[in-house]
């Protein structure tokens, strides 16, 4: 396939129009031809063989796109005839050579079209010359020069098409690897959430073991303790059955162990110290019960907390940020604010899939993440958690 025949838009219609074209353009060759040979000839009757010489010429333009080299061939070919069988001037075939040369320097590579260039010139100086009249050398180099300039701009066209192409392509491979790596950061994303639901698991079953296990040795001397290790055990379990249905959902194949156990909302604090380390003051504020939370939708509410605030020291050019966390009857949110910058913004590199990430650690719990700019012209992200949706 030739760089003309690459249309980064195809389409039936675009095909009609190629056709359209090249038909009027071997009309107007033609027709060109035609003038100039009823010009030179304005005292004789046209011969059937001159005829057919001149409509074979600018006829086979219709050819250009399909047999660039051929059309070239036929249209020197019919030139020779015209000039040493029948002993009329080359130039009156007319401008028929100009599009050719044209077309096949913006459809073949360059080596075959600087190759039939050198022909055409080498041709067109030895028909002059040999034919019954020589116009003169002003004129030899004025046709010679302008067959140049219709290659040179097939040429230039080739080139932009050929590029035009390749940007293209480009931006495809460029548009599938953005969709690869964030299909590749929402599946790390979920191991990652699956690992920290493992960690919540494994602590209610733990707690559930001992519960039991005190529930056996009071039954008989305090069956009041025996009652509050039973509810206990009914808690947990319902919390850790939740969370492993989650569990079962998101867990992905990997190799990393598991090194260190997940975070909850009793890690805010170290959290914010490290974050004042790295110059952002976080203004924390709490209210309802916290401790209720289920340990799963703690770790989604930490790392939340985490990525909206590191985010702030990435990108947003401000020396201080708001986390609101609030429990109530209808559900649990989350909110990291930062005011509009009051510095130069020095980017960061990151992975670019943060929000992500924390739209699906807020799914996961039936809830929904908004970020975006707030009131004031800073940054805001919301996330919200129905409560009751962490029992699965």
């Amino acid at each position: 396939m030739t760089a003309l025949d690459i249309d980064l838009g195809p389409s039936r219609w675009a095909w009609w129009r190629r056709g359209f074209l090249d038909l009027a353009l071997a009309v107007v060759a033609t027709l060109a031809a035609l003038a100039l040979y009823n010009e030179v000839l304005a005292d004789q009757e046209p011969t059937a063989f001159g005829l057919i010489l001149l409509f074979t010429h600018g006829g086979s333009l219709v050819l250009r796109r399909l047999w660039p080299l051929g059309v070239i061939a036929v249209m020197l070919l019919t030139g020779a005839i015209y000039t040493l069988g029948l002993g009329f001037p080359v130039y009156m075939l007319g401008p028929g050579i100009l599009i050719a040369v044209y077309t096949v320097a913006a459809i073949r590579e360059r080596r075959w079209s600087l190759g039939a260039l050198i022909v055409v010139e080498v041709a067109l100086v030895i028909l002059v010359f040999v034919g019954p009249s020589f116009p003169d050398y002003g004129s030899l180099t004025l046709f010679a020069g302008l067959i140049g300039a219709a290659w040179f701009l097939g040429d230039v066209v080739r080139r932009w098409r050929t590029a035009a192409i390749q940007h293209q392509k480009r931006a495809a491979e460029l548009a599938a690897a953005r969709e690869e790596l964030a299909r590749r950061a929402v599946s790390a994303e979920r191991l990652r959430i699956a690992r920290e639901l493992h960690d919540v698991v494994a602590h209610s079953m733990t707690v559930v073991a001992l519960q039991a296990g005190s529930g056996r040795l009071a039954a008989r001397d305090d069956p009041e303790a025996a009652q509050r290790a039973l509810e206990t055990i009914e808690k947990s379990s319902r919390e850790a059955l939740a969370d492993m249905r989650r569990l079962v959902g998101v867990l992905r194949e990997g190799d990393d162990p598991l090194t260190q156990p997940a975070p909850g909302l009793g890690d805010i604090e170290p959290l914010v110290d490290e974050l004042k380390r790295a110059g952002l003051e976080v203004d924390v504020s709490r209210s309802g019960p916290l401790e209720t939370v289920p340990a799963g939708m703690a770790v989604a509410v930490y790392r939340i907390a985490q990525e909206a605030l590191t985010n702030v020291v990435r990108h947003a050019g401000v020396d201080r940020a708001e986390l609101i966390l609030d429990a109530a009857d209808d559900g649990l949110s989350i909110v990291v604010s930062n005011g509009p910058p009051t510095r130069p913004v020095q980017l960061m590199s990151g992975g670019g899939h943060g929000i992500s990430g924390m739209e699906e650690r807020a799914s996961l719990y039936g809830g929904t993440l908004h970020a975006g700019t707030g009131p004031d012209g800073g940054y805001r992200v919301e996330a919200r958690m129905p409560l009751d949706g962490a029992e699965g």
